[in-house]
């Protein structure tokens, strides 16, 4: 079926959304990582004037004050919640909570380039399904062709690894299950 006009990017925005909302597939989950470039919030309760937002800089380490340089590259936020609020203890008896929010998670970047509403880099925890990722980016413009969504991956010795998908074969049939995985620093086309 061939759409013209102004409805195809109305048909394909309701199709993305439907799906997005039906896409309750399950995915493998592990407890998020900190790694560095991700931004967190490091919120000492018993003393507001220590709380922190910081980024993760490209050796694994913040600074704090009170303790100095930590590494926290590595860490989930409940281990560093404990690793933190025992070193700060050691200077100050009165602190004993440490609150860890990932705010950005910029370690797990995509990019979205090409006839899309809204190019860009999408920076999301648990990496999204290449549907959710479109939907985010505001579905496809009125000239993108869906017969040939690239995604770009890097390979190990620094080769790039295209798969080309054709979501226009799957219009209308339900959840695709077939879809590539999506990782970070991939490129999506």
């Amino acid at each position: 079926m061939q759409m013209t006009g102004m409805r195809w990017p109305l048909v394909a925005a309701a199709v993305l959304v439907g799906l997005g909302a039906a896409a309750g597939l399950p995915r493998a989950q592990t407890a998020y990582k900190i790694e560095p470039d991700d931004e967190i919030k490091i919120e000492v309760w018993e003393k507001p004037e220590l709380t922190r937002a910081s980024t993760v800089l490209s050796d694994g380490t913040v600074t704090l004050p009170l303790i100095g340089e930590v590494r926290v590259a590595g860490s989930t936020p409940s281990e560093l919640e404990e690793e933190l609020a025992r070193k700060f203890s050691l200077y100050d008896r009165q602190i004993t909570a440490v609150s860890i929010a990932v705010t950005a998670y910029n370690s797990k970047s995509i990019f979205v380039l090409g006839e899309v509403a809204k190019p860009g880099k999408y920076a999301r925890w648990p990496m999204p399904t290449l549907w959710d990722l479109l939907r985010e980016a505001g579905g496809p413009t009125e000239s993108a062709y869906l017969g040939g969504v690239q995604v770009i991956r890097k390979g190990a010795t620094g080769e790039r690894n295209i798969t080309t998908v054709d979501l226009n074969q799957i219009w209308g049939r339900g959840v695709p299950t077939n879809l590539p995985e999506l990782e970070p620093d991939d490129t999506v086309i």
